[in-house]
């Protein structure tokens, strides 16, 4: 990458190894290749991989057998819908094969010198039950219950601030029911008990892990080990006899399964080789024996592991293709996920042993086909102290360069400042300042934000001079009644709440500013405010609909003069594979009292982030009209977005009117614009934005059949 002379890659690496990148690697497979296929035949005397039961596509869940053993159920996913868990029965489907011959029969009879067609695989099941996702609440570590007429399973479900907990619920699929059955307790991976009122699970909450026992009827928890974050704790199971659990345990870099008495919490690790990587516990109906994949020589398979001495693990499957999950039946076999090279593949074996491993299989001599030699042990890594812990407070808090602005037909501004925030976003501050010249806004703002509570509180602190008249397209009979400079502070005070596929907003604000007009005197204004924002979302993959009402009211004080303003707005969307949809909107806006020529509504441009938002309700935000093209005390607006492929197109009209007049012309626009909305994000240091980029044509005057564009981005602390 130094030489003064430039090569491509093909030609640098062949001066440097020797030949091509194509022939060494074409090379490099046939080896790989012969590796593999030698390996594969060395395990053939010895190779017990079960059969085929069934096939899965794109990704499962780990299978649980029914204490009868006459169901199954999986989590099962597909490209593009939403995943379900499905409950399938053990038995030959009868009826499926007889379908199945009676068309090859009829296709051979339509033409009998036609070949019969193989069938290497089985047939796809019908599943007996259902359960579909909704709402992205993806269900995981299925378990039935002993009688075998519910599942116990585990899904992430959002705090009020949004962060997901995992916790259990219960499905009854033969009348439908599903029963929440904890709320926030940090539990998954749970097994239940051989009465079926309790489970024992693992917790793992503030960075540390324990196993908990969770009553299924109340959903209270008891620790059943301390919390430690120096050991993790995995797959717990009960044993049949309900006064032993088997779970795996990490400590000090290594994963082992071990047994704990429920009664007095002695505990006992199970003997497996130094170098093997237990996973997926699983107790045999006798409860004299448990099955594990046990990971080891570069190969996955399933073992049975010594509860009662110290026996070596003896294998029950072996194969190239990895075996994980085992679900043991009551009739001496046992059903597991096995990866092959298109994904996981549901098997079916018997438990029976099998011979020795030949050594000459798992030489060091066909790696990377199996393991290669472990290098020789470093020793111990050294321990430094670690530092005495310190209040967090407002955090470290990290400086980012920001810059905005609106460029658009009518406006054109920059803003450029600086912004800071700690790693979690506890407290942020925001500094910018505009500069539009005679065609955008100028001034200064800084805002700061703490989030270290239930309540978020702002301050704004900002200085703004706009004078629309200036302004490109500017409506002559504007004139200069609304150039003015204002100057003020805004209290922020907010409580989000959100829920699985609902979210809730709430805002009060007060505000106080002074207004200096470019014609007639200065005056001071107050203004509190109040704002509700409610956002639903339910879906099904592939589809999801979006419900959305937004409520603001304002009432203020201008130079003594008291007026109130409210409005509102709601939405109704219909989406398909998150990028193909339609959703209309409609929303509503009236000033009444004495307002200022300052506090009436105006349609037009769209405010940056010098402007707080208890300004904000008086302007009908539309970057693609300049600033106060229209101005009343009554607005009315509806839009109709239709997404195609991911890019919105739109159709909107509005209307302004004077209070106690007759309603306004319709102004209309079409044309199509992207918008992204955001929170902080404290991590890389973004503060809260929204970015809006498009292009339409206007309809009516006095703007008609022009066309219009706009990119604009604002941010907030």
């Amino acid at each position: 990458m130094s030489a003064h002379t430039n090569r491509d890659f093909d030609t640098a690496f062949e001066g440097v190894f020797g030949e091509s990148p194509a022939r060494l690697y074409d090379r490099f497979t046939a080896e790989l290749t012969w590796r593999a296929m030698e390996v594969e035949r060395q395990l053939a005397p010895t190779r017990q991989e079960g059969e085929l039961w069934q096939e899965l596509g794109w990704a499962t869940g780990a299978p649980a057998v029914s204490p009868d053993g006459a169901k199954v159920a999986i989590v099962r996913q597909r490209k593009g819908q939403a995943s379900r868990i499905v409950v399938w029965s053990t038995a030959p489907d009868a009826e499926a094969e007889k379908r199945w011959e009676e068309k090859r029969d009829e296709l051979l009879a339509r033409d009998p010198e036609d070949v019969a067609p193989v069938r290497t695989r089985p047939l796809a099941r019908e599943p007996l039950f259902e359960l579909v996702t909704r709402n992205g609440a993806e269900p995981s570590s299925l378990r039935f219950l002993p009688d075998g007429k519910a599942l116990l399973f585990e899904r992430f479900e959002p705090d009020g601030a949004g962060f997901l907990h995992p916790d259990l619920f219960l499905w009854r699929f033969e009348t439908g029911e599903v029963r929440r059955l904890t709320t926030l307790a940090d539990v998954r991976a749970a097994d239940p008990g051989p009465d079926g009122t309790w489970a024992v699970g693992v917790r793992h909450r503030h960075g540390s892990s324990q196993l908990v026992r969770v009553e299924l009827a109340t959903g209270a928890v008891t620790e059943l080990t301390p919390p430690s974050v120096t050991e993790i704790w995995a797959e717990p199971r009960v044993r049949p006899d309900g006064r032993t659990i088997a779970a795996l345990r990490h400590r000090e870099g290594r994963w082992r399964p071990l047994l704990l008495a429920l009664d007095g919490g002695e505990e006992r690790e199970l003997p497996v080789p130094a170098d093997a990587y237990p996973s997926h516990l699983a107790w045999l109906p006798d409860g004299r024996s448990l099955l594990a994949s046990l990971g080891q020589d570069g190969l996955i398979g399933l073992a049975r592991l010594d509860v009662e001495g110290s026996a070596p693990p003896e294998p029950v499957t072996r194969s190239t293709a990895a075996a994980l999950a085992p679900a043991p039946t009551n009739d001496g076999r046992v059903f597991f996920l096995a990866l092959e090279p298109h994904g996981l593949d549901l098997r079916l074996a018997a438990l029976e042993p099998l011979a020795p491993l030949p050594p000459e299989a798992v030489e060091a001599v066909f790696a990377p086909a199996v393991r290669p030699v472990p290098p020789a042990d470093l020793g111990p890594l050294r321990l430094d102290p670690v530092s005495p812990g310190r209040a967090y407070g407002l955090g470290r808090q990290e400086l980012r360069v920001m810059a905005g602005g609106l460029f658009s037909s009518a406006e054109r501004s920059l803003e450029l400042g600086l912004h800071t925030t700690d790693v979690v976003g506890r407290f942020s501050t925001l500094a910018l300042g505009t500069y539009g010249g005679d065609e955008g806004a100028n001034g200064g703002m800084l805002a700061a934000a703490w989030r270290g509570s239930p309540v978020a509180m702002s301050l704004h602190l900002f200085s703004l001079e706009s004078q629309p008249s200036r302004y490109r397209d500017a409506p002559a009979a504007l004139g200069e009644a609304l150039d003015a400079r204002e100057s003020g502070a805004e209290l922020r005070l907010g409580w989000d709440r959100a829920w699985r596929a609902t979210q809730l907003a709430t805002a009060l604000a007060l505000a106080a500013d002074r207004v200096s007009p470019e014609t007639g005197r200065s005056f001071d204004r107050r203004v509190s405010s109040l704002a509700v924002a409610f956002e639903r979302q339910p879906s099904r993959r592939p589809w999801q609909l979006v419900e959305r009402f937004d409520a603001a009211f304002d009432a203020g004080t201008s130079d003594g003069s008291s007026w109130r303003r409210f409005g509102g707005e709601v939405g109704l969307g219909a989406y398909y594979q998150g990028n193909h949809g339609l959703e209309i909107a409609w929303q509503r806006q009236t000033v009444r009292g004495s307002p200022s020529p300052f506090d009436r509504l105006r349609l037009g441009g769209a405010d940056g982030s010098l402007v707080p938002d208890t300004q904000r309700g008086r302007r009908l935000e539309a970057p693609a009209l300049p600033t106060a093209l229209l101005v009343g005390d009554d607005h009315e607006g509806q839009r109709a977005t239709l997404a195609l492929g991911g890019i919105p197109f739109f159709f909107e009209r509005h209307r302004v009117w004077s209070a106690g007049g007759e309603r306004g012309d319709w102004l209309r626009l079409a044309g199509f614009e992207l918008e992204l909305l955001s929170g902080p994000i404290p991590l890389v240091r973004i503060p809260g934005l929204r970015l809006r980029v498009g292009a339409a044509r206007v309809f009516d005057p006095p703007l008609k059949d022009t066309n219009r564009f706009w990119l604009f981005l604002a941010y907030r602390p």
